[in-house]
């Protein structure tokens, strides 16, 4: 099981980091966020009026949703 505890200050990473980390690209790393419904936090920072900004991803929220996507295929 993967968890905060094994990486402790790192509680939210830009998105880019945190599919790197996990080991999968940066497009997949979005298409998680849908298919999660909320499941996985995420949060964008921008200035306002910014056209573009830094998207970052809760690593808790994003451990326990692989977490129970590795439970919910070992249970098939």
């Amino acid at each position: 099981m993967i968890t905060t505890e094994q990486y402790p200050c790192l509680e939210w990473m830009r998105l880019t980091e945190a599919a790197n980390r996990i080991g999968i690209q940066r497009a997949r790393m979005y298409e998680l966020l849908r298919e999660s419904n909320g499941e996985i936090k995420s949060v964008q920072l921008k200035s306002p009026g910014a056209m573009r900004g830094a998207r970052l991803v809760n690593m808790a929220s994003l451990f326990a949703y692989l977490n129970d996507v590795a439970e919910q295929q070992a249970a098939t």
